[in-house]
Parts: C-alpha cells; sequence; structure tokens
C-alpha cells in the first residue's frame, strides 16, 4: 500500500506525467496524489461490536463513508484521517486500537475510496474533513472543544485544514509532512517541483491552528523524510509536542516502538 503523497515513479515517468498534467491544465496534485481501493468493502454484519457504518452527505452531495466507535466512557471523540492509499475500512484495527485509548472515534473515508462516492481531489478531501467535522458536532452532538483530529500521511493536511481557527481538544499529526513543494523536492523532482504549486500547505496553515498540537514522526521514515515533520513542528505557535521513533520507516511506526507510540497518544488525548 502506498501511503506517501505521489507514487515512487521512474524518473522518466514522472516527467512523462507531470508534463501531460501540466499541458492538459490537470493540477498534478490530483493526478499523483491518489491510490484508492474499492475493494475490500466491509458489510455492516461483519462489523466488529459496537462499530457502525455511517454515511455523510457534503454540500456538493458527495456521499462519503465513514465508521464511528463511540466511547461510553468518553464525552470526547478523534476524528481519524488515513493516508492517500486503500480506504477507511481497511483501518479498522487502528479505530479501534485508538477506542481504546478511551475516546469515541469517528473514521473519516474520502471520495472516490472504498465505498464512497466521487473521485478525490485535494480541495475535495478538505472538503470531505469538513463535512466530518460538521456531521460529528450537529448529528453526534461534540462539542469542538471535545473533539479531536488525527491526520497520517495524506489524511495530516486534512487534518490541519479541517482544525485552521477551532477551539478543538487537539489534533495529532503522524507523519506529517509541510508541503507538496518539500515533498516533490525531496524526492527528486528537481527543476520540475514548480509543478507542485502550493498543493498541501501544511506549513502555510500552521499559525492558523489554535489547538494543542503531537506529532510523531520516525527517523527513517522513506516517504515523508522526518525532517518534514521537524519542520512543521517548529513553525507550530501553540503548545506542541514532538515524540521522535527511532528507525522507524513511514508504514512501521506504530510497530518499530509500541510502548512509546502508543503512550505517547493516550497521554495527549487525557492530558487534561
Amino acid at each position: 500500500m502506498r501511503c506517501g503523497i505521489v507514487s515512487s515513479l521512474p524518473n522518466r515517468a514522472v516527467l512523462a506525467v507531470s508534463l501531460l498534467s501540466f499541458f492538459l491544465c490537470t493540477p498534478i496534485v490530483n493526478t499523483l496524489s491518489f491510490f484508492p481501493d474499492r475493494s475490500g468493502v466491509v458489510h455492516p454484519s461483519d462489523l466488529p461490536d459496537e462499530v457502525t457504518q455511517q454515511f455523510i452527505i457534503g454540500p456538493d452531495r458527495v456521499k462519503i463513508e465513514c465508521f464511528y466507535l463511540p466511547c461510553t466512557v468518553s464525552h470526547k471523540v478523534l476524528l481519524y484521517f488515513h493516508g492517500n492509499g486503500g480506504n477507511i475500512a481497511q483501518r479498522l484495527p487502528e479505530l479501534i486500537a485508538l477506542r481504546d485509548r478511551g475516546v469515541g472515534v469517528f473514521g473519516v473515508g474520502y471520495r472516490g475510496y472504498g465505498a464512497s462516492d466521487g473521485r478525490p481531489s485535494e480541495k475535495g478531501i478538505y472538503r470531505d474533513g469538513e463535512t466530518a467535522l460538521r456531521y460529528v458536532k450537529d448529528s453526534l452532538d461534540f462539542r469542538e472543544e471535545d473533539i479531536f483530529l488525527l491526520g497520517r500521511s495524506l489524511g495530516s493536511a486534512v487534518a490541519v485544514n479541517s482544525a485552521i481557527d477551532r477551539p478543538l481538544a487537539g489534533v495529532i499529526l503522524i507523519t506529517p509532512f509541510s508541503t507538496g513543494n518539500d515533498y516533490a523536492r525531496a524526492h527528486g523532482w528537481g527543476w520540475l517541483t514548480f509543478l507542485s504549486g502550493n498543493c498541501y500547505d501544511n506549513i502555510g496553515k500552521a499559525n492558523r491552528i489554535k489547538a494543542p498540537v503531537l506529532i510523531i514522526h520516525g527517523t527513517a521514515d522513506e516517504i515523508v523524510p522526518y525532517r518534514m515533520g521537524k519542520k512543521l513542528y517548529d513553525t507550530l505557535q501553540v503548545e506542541k509536542t514532538l515524540v521522535t521513533i527511532d528507525g522507524a520507516s513511514h508504514n512501521s511506526i506504530e510497530y518499530t516502538d509500541p510502548h512509546r507510540y502508543w503512550p505517547s497518544i493516550e497521554a495527549f488525548l487525557h492530558r487534561h
């Protein structure tokens, strides 16, 4: 499963796809960012206990697949935004592990992924994040002050965008990147880096985050280099914590040092 922002294409393929996207006026971010999986959709009858599949509809009438895991011992909830591969149903074990840390969890799918409608785009997944946050507030009756956001990899951009100017309980960013431009440069795009424009500009939005932030990143991350998470951390002007997992790659971070990874999240969720 690819969990970075773009695929690791050969240099000639990157050049060809980039120029094609450029000349057809198709944003390169929407060409190379998304690797949705529409297979492996879970039937409601096969879901674990206390997990419900829910479909939410945004202002553009796109139906988004989500999963809700309530927690009877907590009045707080965590919205989970996944990376660019697979679908939200494939993250059910992680959603359950997060719920077991003592908060409700609302796993958010993206348009074009799993059982959701539509086609993914940067603006589209931001809209999906906003729709999910509004649903959790208006339909599940959670206050913004009791809502956490968690974004992994590409999902960090959805979490950051959704957190702008909101008094949330907190924001957790797992292997986040700084900007799409930095990512393109790190993956050897050279002079083609300019084609990424200002996509996924977490740095530019960081000073509008009002909630405390926890960043967890691995030093051996081969998809989103550790320096990107550190750059984002240094930019933030709020209460913040950086947890470094030595030797962790992009997709192994919770397995490399689970005794540091999970307690860090749990401590952040229950710090007050």
